[in-house]
């Protein structure tokens, strides 16, 4: 399993992280926790892999820009809020934009329709994928530690453990999807 984990679990964390990577980056803490995988190779690949994102994302939005944003109802729907805040608040965007589950993706496709500067965008997304990642990183490690207490023989439970996770993260996506279908769907 070591083997397995080792040889595609860093490549799926760099791509997992790539488009939203919540999932990816606890279960990795987690299994760097149980010994699989290094904490810090976990912080920098799931860094390396949410700012990529964050500028293919800006790039999108640099070229394509309204039109990219206007294929989405639920974007249509938040942008002219999104927009002023982030007229106010850019730094902060930047650096917030990827806890709200899902729309990390409209927040650099905004930045890059907007007068923003690439250099300045990746000048503030470097950071904020660097804090993003040590944070979420560290959870997974943590309930790795608080699970390792809970239970006498731990490594018993490890597998279980990360699926239940994994089901846990993919039944929120879901129905957080399922939600926001019901938001685009016309009013009867």
């Amino acid at each position: 399993m070591q083997d397995l984990l080792t040889h595609l679990g860093y490549p799926a964390l760099f791509f997992g992280t790539l488009v939203e990577g919540e999932t990816f980056i606890l279960v990795a803490g987690f299994l760097a926790h149980r010994g699989y995988f290094r904490l810090g190779l976990v912080v920098l690949l799931a860094t390396l892999g949410a700012f990529t994102g964050d500028i293919l994302y800006f790039l999108a939005g640099r070229r394509f820009g309204r039109a990219l944003l206007e294929r989405s109802p639920r974007a249509t729907a938040l942008v002219p809020w999104l927009e002023r805040w982030m007229a106010k608040h850019h730094v902060l965007w930047i650096f917030g934009m990827r806890y709200l589950y899902g729309i990390r993706w409209l927040g650099a496709v905004l930045a890059g329709s907007s007068r923003m500067s690439f250099k300045r965008f990746s000048a503030l997304s470097l950071p904020s994928c660097l804090v993003w990642a040590a944070v979420v990183g560290l959870l997974g490690y943590a309930a790795g530690e608080m699970l390792e207490r809970l239970l006498v023989d731990a490594s018993r439970y490890e597998l279980l453990v990360a699926l239940v996770l994994v089901l846990a993260v993919i039944l929120y996506a879901f129905l957080a999807r399922r939600g926001e279908r019901r938001l685009e769907e016309p009013a009867p």
